[in-house]
């Protein structure tokens, strides 16, 4: 699969017939030309799931995954399904994208939204509590008491590539929740609306002068982790007779067989303790993030297929899904050069036709003015403070 623009990407499904014009047949094959126009309009303006079904409505499609053959009844499940895997197939996009440009902290936000569920708090401390925990412990874990489960061997299998981005993950989902009310005023611009359509946010880990603070916190939360798998370890080899304690199935802080008795270290480098692969994981997250993200992406492409037409001369890709498309379409951006940016003044996406252009529709000049100058001026004091800091200044 070398080039996709240069050949089509066919979607092909099955069809329920109609009982009354055709009795010989239970179904009939449709083929759909999946091209890129159609696949981003569907990417960049659906957001719930109601108008994901009506865009599958007016393309005539069936949702992924359908019960073939489809008899054209909405499955509110399927529907719903699809949409997380096209919220999951954006986030991934978007981590690309804050790759592409330097923004290492926008993709580590990014990849966390991908790789953790989208909870509050109180979601949250309720799953803990579900799961047997005391509601007074409950309440005090986070997502770092997450990644050490997963150090521990508690978590489903992973290959190398998706443990290590999901303990980087589950670090930084800890930080911003307990630092952001913090760290936003300090570092990024939440402006109010100065117009129709106008209104931004700055975050404060886009901020290069935020870098320093930020890489203090990941440290801080390595050491918290740490410190709790030295817990678990001294229980261990003190013959604790808690049967989860014992039940593990390797020694605490251990990770060669803690990750996957399955798969058994797939990809990725072999660590040989919970100390390695933190440090591992928090000198290189643009690597961790980058071979998961392509992990995913070489996945979704297993149902994709080259298929050729010797009678019309011609070869086509036939996708096993609707989603399957897109990640197909994405991976010839990779390699072409992804035309995808953030705009400087919100959290929005937008496909770049002018490689210079910084800002969405509704940021770009004379609009979003106020909000321009708000974030340039956040910029410059903090650039400011960050060099007085460095020479001893006052």
């Amino acid at each position: 699969m070398p080039v996709y623009y240069e050949t089509e990407i066919m979607y092909r499904w099955y069809k329920k017939a109609n009982s009354k014009t055709n009795q010989q047949k239970e179904q009939k094959v449709k083929s759909v030309s999946l091209d890129k126009e159609m696949l981003l309009s569907c990417q960049e303006t659906i957001r719930s799931v109601t108008e994901l079904y009506k865009w599958l409505g007016r393309k005539h499609l069936p949702p992924d995954y359908y019960v073939v053959p489809y008899d054209g009844i909405r499955d509110d499940a399927l529907v719903s399904a699809m949409f997380d895997e096209l919220e999951r197939y954006r986030g991934i996009k978007r981590c690309y994208a804050a790759l592409k440009h330097g923004k290492i902290y926008e993709a580590v936000h990014e990849v966390s939204t991908v790789f953790l569920p989208n909870e509050t708090r109180a979601q949250q401390i309720q799953k803990y509590i579900d799961d047997g925990v005391p509601d007074f412990l409950a309440e005090k874990m986070g997502y770092s008491d997450e990644a050490i489960n997963l150090l521990l061997g508690r978590w489903p299998q992973y290959t190398n590539a998706l443990a290590a981005t999901t303990l980087l993950s589950c670090i930084w989902k800890d930080i911003e929740l307990q630092h952001d009310a913090e760290l936003q005023p300090k570092y990024g611009v939440t402006p109010r609306d100065y117009g129709k359509g106008t209104a931004g946010i700055f975050r404060w880990w886009s901020n290069n002068a935020a870098t320093d603070e930020i890489q203090q916190l990941l440290a801080e939360r390595r050491q918290y982790i740490l410190k709790s798998l030295f817990y678990y370890r001294r229980k261990f080899s003190d013959g604790e007779q808690d049967k989860e304690i014992q039940g593990l199935k390797c020694f605490p802080g251990s990770w060669v067989n803690a990750i996957s008795n399955v798969e058994r270290i797939c990809v990725g480098p072999e660590w040989p303790s919970a100390e390695s692969i933190l440090d591992y994981v928090l000198k290189n997250p643009t690597r961790v993030i980058e071979t998961a993200l392509d992990d995913i992406v070489n996945f979704h492409l297993r149902g994709v297929k080259l298929q050729i037409d010797s009678s019309g001369n011609r070869q086509f890709l036939v996708a096993d899904t609707i989603v399957d498309a897109m990640y197909a379409y994405l991976s010839w951006d990779l390699q072409h050069g992804l035309s995808y940016r953030k705009c400087l003044c919100c959290d929005t996406y937008f496909v770049v036709g002018n490689r210079d252009r910084k800002y969405c529709d509704a940021h770009l000049p004379p609009n979003g003015r106020y909000q321009r100058n708000l974030i340039h001026k956040k910029l410059k004091e903090t650039a400011m403070k960050g060099e007085s800091i460095c020479k001893n200044e006052p």
